[in-house]
């Protein structure tokens, strides 16, 4: 890419330089465009990956046309999980901004747009897409002369069906001849050089487990402390005794699970899937789905499914209406088991079970759709299913099967509970794939769901097709915008092409009620949900503390996870933080929420890891793991039960309504947390059960963890474990003399301070007691690392009785962290022979006693007797290849220093290098100067010299060699064979130089030949040419035939001397067995070409020149 750079200056606190850039791919001279009659309404796009965020002002393009007229720009993203790039299908949703209309006045040339009004930004991991149709009075973009810089530039039929995917409009994409001639003007919110610094030291810091398997979050041993299950494998969590999370010994073979006590004895069970072999015939898997009940003493005891599920069970042949007549009577789920979670759906104390099934696919026969199950809990360790007696199979209309066609009822890939009508009855979402609309099961309170999908309109948002809506990933529920209303996050996937005119983006639904009605509103787009084709899972969670609810949105291909800040009112726009706190997942699909550590922030396991969270916080918490008692009717896990908190003004509210988090088997942690913003006290919490029952909570301190057993008052287990505040995490420059501060936690009075040179604090430097403060002022020593932590505490008898966990270690540095002394490599010292292409490279900064790696660049100066030659900044790797920056047979001296963290560091000393000397002056052999009737295919020949590695031979009409007819660099040892031929009876002089990786050696004196025979032969291989002018100067007129009539060409192609393509003229519409068109040539520089053409496994070609 290439930056052109302007300067402005603006006065904020101080003196601060911002760089606006042009942001381009093309090399600023147009070689033509592509409109053709037969282009009519496809699109011209263009797309651009800024190197970080910035925000965008200005659009310039190369424009042709014949006409004034008016054209609109669409300015789009690029959302593509696969091969498939967008298209105007879906500008609706995929649009940055609004269409930018612009006037073209029919004159060929740049023109430049203001688009700084329409707040065109991106945050890091966006890309930008300019797209346009082609019209016949234009406007067209041009391309440029030097071929395309990767897949940036194309053009697409979004007409014509793809005969080789299925006849989808809108997936015939091809690349352009060069690259548009479209450029950005933006300027870098983080800007280094003539681009954006990296991503750097994160806030959301990674810590892989080390396996994957669906996410799942439980306190499964019932210590206090959130456990994390992926798949079957169960991680413990140990971080009270400053073990972070423990692999257990004791394992489940599952996919995933999904966990309660639905027995109400205080131990945890868990439904854990394992989907098995398909018996087509039966329309039945072989379902190895286990209940398993879990203490801390035995682990995972397996309850025998017949002992917990009663007949009959779910019956294929009855739901497939096969005919069999044949039972089912071993498998309680003999289904593609995909959400299964738990809710109390009755009301009465005893947790019941929901599983949600997605479809089946079998190489060679049609999909088949498996039915969503429910089971009620007895009360006495068994389930009943309750299907169709609770109205849930009305909502999964039947489809039959035949060989040609899928069917079966819905493909699910995510479901859970929430009570959207606030009625204190868990009603049931489902997301569902294939285009089905999602359900919302409203619970009628009498053991019965009603599907107001429709009504509510979370089915999803109409689309060109009626009946289709989206391909539902995950789900997830959230009160965004605190009043009292929940609202609902659905992730699906949309295809780019024309499946977008009928597939839902994902959406954000907020719940509102009009009297006692309650629907839902459509608003991601106003809050900035953006758009990518493989969108999946999704999660709310407060992940600063200010009151308001977060997003994150995975996404199941293609892409990396995305963190929005919800920016609060009025409007609650979300911010995409994941570049700034350097989050980078690919593709995970789904992702829970927990506070594993305690510390009052949510944190996240996805795809395998564990997000510790280290954003800085906006304000206070608390949160709450309630307990109910079946004897009042509410279940042991309290579900069904609602929070609301009120402080400083505001409500916040949240739910307990299921165990499914939305996206697969997922569940999020049972503690219900609240970030309160600023306030200092929570003036009340008001708690309502299942049995609506309510217990109130007055002037609860904030910044605890509480357990709340039903109806009683508030209670904490542990001490919070404090959040630091500063010195942060992976941060340099710090000053010797700091202040360590952290939040307050709630009951504390008294902190243990710990900062030490190595990380597992072997020995300390300072080990203090705090008392009634949340900072300590240290000394420290400039240039080293140190480690830190706190915890609180408490006192007892004079003895210290540590009751809360260390916080995180953070790492930081006082002043510039000290490294290793950098090494050079190449070229070694003293080195001669060295060539016009020079690769540097040097070791890496190495930096002791750090967990992180400093941001770091490198700047490298090379010297001549003294004298700075070349210098360069902004180096992120240790190698660079610099070209033609030195003389020949000279020496240099090199040097690089490292900048860390923006500081500069020492230079090392010098190397030295000769470079290598330039070949001798060669000599002509033949032909001899003068020779006449000289074969148009002869051959040359000359004398060879040591110290040369090829060759530069040129033949011209003229003893200028301004436009040399033949130009062949890098020509093997003589002699050589002349090709393609030269014209006939033509005068030619020729000549010959040496190279060598330091350059090319002098001319040899020129001689002179002509070629036999008469200039006028225009037969090539079977081939008519016709080409005139030529020499051509504004355009080239071609025509091909050949005497049969018969030319079936496949190709045709403009190249240099060398055999470089200049122009691939393959897509326009003249391929056939004739072709006449007309180029533009103005562009193109003066000089030797080849018009080359490919037909029948053969291939013609034809000199032409062009002079200005």
């Amino acid at each position: 890419m290439k930056y052109t750079i302007f300067i402005f200056v603006l006065v904020l606190l101080n003196l601060t330089e911002l760089f606006s850039l042009e942001f381009s791919y093309d090399n600023g001279n147009p070689a033509g465009n592509l409109w053709t009659s037969g282009k009519n309404g496809w699109e011209e796009s263009v797309l651009f990956v800024p190197d970080g965020p910035c925000n965008v002002t200005k659009l310039k393009i190369y424009m042709y046309g014949p006409n004034p007229v008016k054209d609109t720009i669409h300015i789009v993203g690029f959302p593509t999980a696969g091969n498939l790039y967008p298209t105007e299908y879906i500008w609706s949703y995929n649009s940055l901004v609004d269409p930018v209309v612009i006037d073209y006045d029919g004159t060929e040339g740049w023109k430049e747009f203001d688009i700084s009004n329409l707040g065109l930004r991106s945050d890091g991991i966006d890309k930008i897409v300019i797209q346009h149709n082609l019209k016949p009075n234009g406007p067209w973009f041009g391309y440029d002369s030097d071929n395309r810089k990767g897949p940036l530039s194309w053009y697409t039929d979004p007409i014509t069906p793809n005969p080789n995917f299925y006849n989808i409009e809108g997936t015939l994409h091809y690349l352009a001849p060069g690259d548009f001639m479209v450029r950005l003007e933006l300027t870098y919110l983080y800007p280094e050089g003539n681009t954006s610094k990296p991503s750097t030291q994160p806030s959301l810091v990674q810590i892989p487990f080390g396996v994957g398997g669906e996410n799942t979050v439980a306190d499964i041993d019932n210590d206090g402390w959130d456990d994390v299950i992926l798949g079957g494998t169960i991680f413990l969590n140990g971080y009270l005794n400053n073990s972070n999370f423990v692999k257990s010994s004791q394992n489940l073979s599952a996919s995933g699970t999904n966990w309660i006590d639905f027995d109400n004895d205080g131990n945890s069970n868990v439904y854990a899937f394992k989907n098995g072999t398909y018996d087509w015939d039966k329309r039945m898997v072989q379902n190895q789905d286990k209940v398993y009940t879990y203490t801390q003493a035995s682990g995972p005891t397996e309850i025998t499914n017949s002992k917990v599920f009663l007949l009959p069970y779910p019956n294929p042949a009855d739901d497939f209406k096969l005919g069999t007549g044949e039972k089912n009577e071993t498998i309680p789920n003999p289904y593609n088991t995909c959400t299964p979670f738990w809710l109390d759906y009755d009301c009465d104390g005893w947790p019941d079970l929901f599983i949600a099934n997605k479809r089946i696919e079998i190489s060679g026969k049609p999909e088949i759709y498996c039915p969503d199950e429910i089971w009620k809990n007895n009360g006495d360790g068994t389930f009943s299913n309750t299907r169709v007696s609770s109205n849930i199979s009305s909502g999964e209309p039947y489809t039959n099967v035949n060989a040609s066609q899928s069917g079966g009822y819905y493909d699910c890939y995510g479901a859970a509970a929430a009570d959207y009508n606030n009625d204190m009855k868990p009603d049931i979402f489902v997301a569902n794939y294939r285009l089905a609309p999602d359900n919302l099961y409203r619970n009628n309170g009498d053991g019965t769901f009603t599907d107001v999908g429709a009504e509510t309109g979370v089915r999803g948002v109409p689309t060109i097709a009626p009946g289709y809506f989206g391909h539902g990933m995950g789900s997830s529920w959230g009160d965004f915008n605190n009043d009292g209303l929940i609202d609902l996050c659905v992730g699906n996937l949309a295809h780019t092409d024309s499946r977008g005119l009928y597939s839902n983006p994902s959406l954000i639904f907020r719940n509102k009620k009009v009297g006692d009605t309650y629907t839902f509103d459509e608003v991601h787009n106003e809050m900035g949900l953006k758009f990518h084709e493989g969108n999946a899972g999704a999660c709310w969670a407060d992940f600063d503390n200010d009151g308001y609810l977060d997003l994150w949105h995975g996404k199941y291909s293609g892409g990396q996870g995305t963190f929005y800040i919800n920016q609060g009112p009025p409007d609650y726009k979300l911010k995409d933080i994941t570049w700034e706190a350097n989050c980078f997942i690919d593709n995970p699909w789904e992702g829970v929420r927990l506070d594993f550590d305690n510390d009052g922030d949510e944190d996240m396991v996805i795809k395998g890891i564990l997000v510790r969270n280290d954003l800085v916080r906006k304000g206070n918490w608390v949160s709450f793991k309630l307990e109910g008692d079946i004897k009042e009717g509410v279940s042991t896990d309290a579900l069904g039960s609602k929070v609301v908190v009120y402080a400083g003004g505001r409500a916040f509210y949240r739910e307990l309504m299921g165990t499914g988090a939305g996206t697969h088997s997922n569940q999020n942690s049972n503690q219900l947390h609240f970030g309160i913003g600023n306030a200092e006290i929570i003036d009340s919490v008001v708690i309502t059960y299942a049995n609506m029952k309510q217990n109130v909570l007055h002037n609860v301190v904030p910044n605890v963890q509480y357990k709340v057993k039903y109806i009683e008052k508030e209670s904490y287990e542990f001490f919070a474990t404090p959040a630091q505040i500063s010195p942060r995490n992976f941060t340099t420059q710090n000053p010797a003399n700091l202040d360590l501060k952290w939040e307050k936690c709630g009951f504390v009075h008294k902190y243990q301070v710990q900062v030490s040179e190595s990380a597992n604090f072997a020995t300390t430097v300072i080990d203090e007691i705090v008392n009634e403060n949340t900072s300590l002022n240290v000394d420290l020593t400039s240039g080293k690392s140190y480690y830190w932590r706190v915890q609180a505490v408490d006192s007892n008898a004079g003895d210290w009785i540590y009751h809360g966990a260390w916080s995180s270690v953070w790492n930081f540095v006082v002043g510039s962290p000290s490294y290793n002394k950098l090494q050079l490599i190449e070229p070694a010292n003293n080195a001669t022979g060295i060539g016009s292409a020079i690769k540097f490279s040097w070791s890496k900064a190495s930096f002791d006693n750090l967990n992180f790696s400093p941001d770091t660049y490198y700047r490298i100066a090379i010297m001549n007797l003294d004298n700075v030659i070349y210098e360069q900044e902004f180096i992120r790797d240790t190698t660079i290849t610099l070209y033609n920056i030195t003389e020949a047979d000279t020496e240099y001296e090199w040097h690089i220093a490292p900048v860390v963290e923006g500081v500069q560091g020492e230079w090392t000393d010098f190397f030295k290098f000769t470079t290598l000397g330039l070949p001798a002056q060669l000599n002509l052999i033949e032909p001899v100067d003068g020779t006449v009737d000289f074969d148009v295919r002869g051959t040359l020949n000359w004398s060879t010299a040591e110290n040369t590695d090829n060759y530069w031979v040129q033949i011209s009409t003229s003893d200028k060699f301004e436009n040399p007819e033949f130009d062949r660099k890098n020509a093997s040892k003589p002699p050589l064979k002349i090709f393609p031929k030269l014209e006939e009876g033509t005068k030619y002089f020729w000549r010959v130089a040496g190279m060598n990786n330091a350059g090319e050696g002098p001319w040899t004196n020129f001689w002179s030949f002509t070629t036999a025979g008469d200039n006028s032969v225009a037969e090539e291989n079977g081939v008519l040419w016709n080409v005139f002018p030529n020499p051509a100067n504004e355009s080239l007129k071609i025509e091909i035939a050949n005497e049969d009539g018969n030319l079936n060409i496949t190709n045709l192609f403009l190249t240099d001397l060398s055999g470089k393509t200049v122009l691939d003229l393959s897509a326009a519409p003249v391929i056939g067995t004739d072709v006449t068109l007309e180029i533009v040539t103005r562009y193109i520089p003066s000089g030797t070409y080849f018009l080359k053409v490919l037909f029948d496994e053969k291939s013609s070609i034809y000199q032409v020149k062009i002079q200005h």
